[in-house]
């Protein structure tokens, strides 16, 4: 049976492999990377099988600029 908390930072390296494996490219872990150091106010959850790690949601602030518009979302 699955169950669901918060990340915690010993996770990080299972958060690592579950959106590697999820994508099947490290491009998207590294993303969870910067936005995990950088965005402030974060949600990170992650669905966890006993000790093993099989799920990561990340929620966070996002701000999208281009040359004719801005958008900002808390």
């Amino acid at each position: 049976m699955y169950s669901y908390r918060s990340e915690s930072p010993g996770d990080i390296l299972g958060v690592w492999r579950v959106n590697e494996l999820a994508f099947g490219r490290p491009n998207e872990a590294l993303i969870v990377d910067a936005l995990r150091a950088e965005a402030r106010p974060t949600i990170s959850l992650v669905a966890v099988d006993g000790e093993l790690i099989v799920g990561h949601i990340f929620s966070s602030p996002v701000s999208v600029v281009s040359s004719e518009s801005e958008f900002a979302r808390a």
